[in-house]
């Protein structure tokens, strides 16, 4: 397997530079920043890259005040996903840098959680290659169950569960939904911790047109190779 864990040397501009553009600094700071900027062109260009991921995200979002509930999910579920990547270091502070952006929940739109959990990786991980999948797989018009992203260059999506309720009766499946509309299985999601699983490197191709879904399923998945059970969630695969 190969090593994930978080590095301890993220430059602390890289998580300065997404805060400005995620709206999580104080009046203050966000002036510092900006004076900084003018006269810092490495910062500045930090800002523009930023600004330039997460366009894709903020274009159509809707505002939608989540349940109570969904911040301590949050928090808890983050916690696990660095201790899942990393489980033998202490919390860096990269890692205190990113846990910081779940702020950014807080403005109210689900379609944010995707960004956030995308970021995670984008800022920890060497920027070459395709860009990186987000989605976040919700019933229509209802609270988020799974934040995903998806690296292509390790064929690897990584879920936290955010509000993915099952009983002992049913599993919940992820699928793979291509242009052509078949989905494909990705496995067994667990309804709490962190989960990765591996995504054939051949459906990635054309992949921003793609989405995720869940079914509920009998325990074990789906019989038939297809989903048989209701679909509880379905999210949209977009590059950052």
């Amino acid at each position: 397997m190969s090593d994930t864990r978080l590095p301890d040397d993220l430059p602390e501009d890289e998580l300065l530079a997404a805060e400005y553009v995620l709206g999580v600094l104080d009046a203050d700071e966000r002036r510092r920043v900006e004076r900084r900027a003018r006269s810092d062109g490495a910062l500045q260009r930090r800002i523009e890259a930023w600004e330039h991921r997460f366009a894709p995200m903020l274009a159509d979002e809707r505002e939608e005040a989540p349940p109570a509930t969904t911040w301590d999910a949050v928090e808890t579920q983050l916690d696990r996903m660095i201790r899942f990547r990393s489980p033998a270091a202490a919390p860096s502070a990269s890692a205190r840098g990113v846990s910081r952006l779940w702020k950014w929940f807080g403005l109210g739109s689900f379609g944010l959680l995707a960004a956030s959990l995308a970021m995670l990786f984008v800022v920890t991980q060497p920027r070459v290659g395709p860009p990186s999948l987000a989605a976040v797989i919700a019933p229509e018009g209802g609270a988020a169950l799974y934040a995903a992203v998806i690296d292509p260059r390790t064929s690897r999506a990584t879920l936290i569960p955010v509000s993915a309720g099952a009983d002992a009766a049913h599993s919940n499946e992820l699928w793979l939904i291509g242009a052509d509309g078949t989905p494909r299985s990705l496995g067994l999601l667990p309804t709490e911790g962190p989960a990765e699983v591996v995504v054939a490197p051949e459906l990635l191709v054309g992949g921003g047109g793609a989405a995720l879904a869940v079914s509920r399923e009998p325990p074990g998945g789906s019989p038939t190779g297809k989903p048989t059970g209701p679909v509880i969630g379905v999210g949209q695969l977009r590059r950052i």
